[in-house]
């Protein structure tokens, strides 16, 4: 039986993750998540892929994916991962100061972080610019981030590519793989 996340566990990984996505856009690097809206004010994050990077000949997995086929080769959607330069990038910004303490105030500006007060936006309200600290807003602002912080970050990547690389690409029945996906969810944990 499948061991199940609790709710609140989920989306504190989905918030930092998204963090993390939003940090590595605006360092350029090539974003690997995305909001989706799946019902009005209810978003998800979703993982990014690339289109034809998986290619297999099973014929009962292809069936299963939205896949393509091309000369009797399926080719599905290889799902997208943050380089590991991009990710120590992160975490040794978090160590630095480069990483704001409160998150970014473009995304908090965004319709999916959270809805409007008082007419204004979480950004206006939580991260007045008059109120910045040393390593960003909050109560903490001049003190830099705690190494447990740090962890939290890395595990909460590290968990949510794992559960959402294995729900793009695994097969759910009798918990196997295919061989292509199992050799990306291994690759993706091993570079993290």
């Amino acid at each position: 039986m499948a061991q199940v996340k609790q709710g609140r566990t989920a989306s504190s990984y989905e918030f930092k993750v998204l963090r993390i996505n939003d940090w590595m856009v605006e360092q350029e690097h090539d974003p690997f998540c995305h909001v989706v809206e799946v019902s009005p004010q209810r978003y998800r994050v979703e993982l990014l892929a690339d289109d034809g990077a998986v290619r297999s000949t099973n014929r009962a997995w292809c069936a299963r994916r939205d896949t393509k086929r091309v000369h009797g080769v399926c080719m599905a959607r290889q799902p997208r991962v943050p380089s590991v330069e991009a990710v120590i990038e992160f975490l040794i910004g978090m160590t630095t100061g480069d990483v704001e303490k409160g998150g970014s105030r473009v995304a908090r500006d965004k319709d999916w972080y959270a809805s409007p007060m008082q007419g204004k936006t979480q950004a206006e309200l939580c991260m007045p610019e008059d109120k910045k600290g040393k390593y960003g807003w909050g109560p903490f602002k001049d003190l830099p981030y705690r190494l447990g912080i740090i962890e939290q970050h890395a595990t909460a990547l590290r968990q949510w590519l794992q559960v959402r690389g294995r729900a793009e690409l695994c097969c759910t029945r009798g918990g196997r793989c295919d061989a292509a996906a199992c050799t990306w969810r291994a690759g993706a944990a091993a570079r993290l």
